[in-house]
């Protein structure tokens, strides 16, 4: 499947391919965590998986019964989910400053679904009758410390829900929908029930232990065994590296990642020191092996090599893209290019600082 963006925030332009692997690196503020966000509210409209409860459902139903059942294609219920999926996401910010439209596109063999935007209202949605979306679901991931602060992020609202104006949380701290959704996510691994798509994936291992769920302390806390002692440490107790794998960990427990539902990380290497960064570029080579489609932003030529070598090792290297995010000469913009056969591109941009201050005169 490709995912196509013009006009959207930073980007200028991007053409990428995602199912497999899809690796974007690149400079800060190049546009990288802009693309995983777009794919990531897309995936949510089309799924029509965005409602955070059952009563939001239910009115989404009773709105298309009295206002959608004439719509094309049901595009006026797709613009309406996607409307408030990047309201909450962007900050109804969404386009490039002074575009005069911008555009997500989905396509692939069997067709493609496209969202027109202007001044960041949705104005036009098209989707196929043949189109037909293989991923059900996506999780974006952006700091593992948001597994310390579930207690308080869960009883939060995201702004999906100000902006379909529920009011029953009204006086509760707003926070954006992918947090709220990874929160929702997370409640669901405190209680894990066997799913069909079972793997060990040797996170144990790699720190030691692994995280489970306090009911009285209401709270997750990661067991591990030192000197043979067993310890049960709070979240706010544990490394920031630990707990990257731990949430990783919840998710796949929990039936939350899974080859139909899309795991998308940004800049997994923070908190990770290099040995963990390759230990996190084996772990997310294996779940893609698994069928579990997978996108990641790094500026880390540790992790984005150990993607390169593990990829080799298992023999998916087919499945893996790169793509390498660059300013435009012309604007402060960015463009995407592909840079899968030529990896010498991104290794030459991310060593470019170190190269500078090592000759010491």
């Amino acid at each position: 499947m490709q995912i196509e963006l013009s006009n959207i925030n930073k980007i200028k332009h991007a053409s990428i391919e995602v199912g497999g692997l899809t690796v974007i690196t690149g400079i800060n503020d190049s546009g990288k965590s802009t693309v995983g966000k777009a794919l990531f509210c897309a995936i949510k409209a089309l799924s029509s998986s965005e409602g955070d409860s059952f009563e939001y459902k239910t009115r989404i139903v009773r709105e298309c019964i009295n206002t959608h059942l004439k719509s094309n294609n049901g595009t006026a219920l797709i613009n309406d989910a996607f409307q408030r999926a990047i309201d909450s996401e962007f900050i109804q910010n969404i386009c490039t400053e002074g575009a005069e439209q911008s555009s997500v596109i989905l396509s692939d063999e069997t067709g493609q679904c496209l969202f027109t935007i202007q001044d960041n209202q949705v104005v036009r949605s098209f989707k196929d009758e043949s189109f037909y979306l293989p991923i059900g679901d996506a999780t974006f991931l952006e700091t593992p410390l948001y597994l310390q602060l579930n207690d308080l992020l869960s009883k939060s609202r995201s702004l999906f829900d100000v902006i379909s104006g529920r009011n029953e949380y009204r006086f509760a701290p707003v926070i954006p929908f992918h947090i709220k959704d990874l929160m929702n996510k997370l409640e669901v691994s405190k209680y894990p029930t066997p799913s069909l798509f079972t793997k060990e994936w040797d996170i144990s291992r790699i720190i030691g232990g692994e995280f489970k769920y306090d009911k009285t302390l209401r709270d997750f806390y990661f067991s591990t065994t030192k000197n043979g002692t067993k310890l049960k440490l709070q979240t706010m107790n544990v490394a920031s590296g630990i707990k990257t794998f731990g949430i990783i960990q919840l998710l796949l427990d929990a039936d939350e990642i899974n080859p139909g539902k899309m795991l998308i990380i940004d800049e997994p290497e923070n908190h990770l020191h290099p040995k963990w960064q390759i230990d996190c570029a084996q772990l997310i080579v294996k779940m893609v092996k698994e069928g579990i489609p997978v996108m990641v932003s790094s500026h880390s030529p540790y992790f984005i090599q150990g993607i390169r070598y593990f990829a080799h090792q298992e023999q998916i290297e087919e499945l893996v893209k790169y793509y390498l995010t660059e300013n435009d000469e012309t604007s402060d913009l960015s463009t995407v290019e592909d840079v899968t056969t030529n990896l010498n591109m991104i290794f030459k941009k991310l060593s470019e600082p170190l190269n500078h201050i090592m000759n010491l005169k």
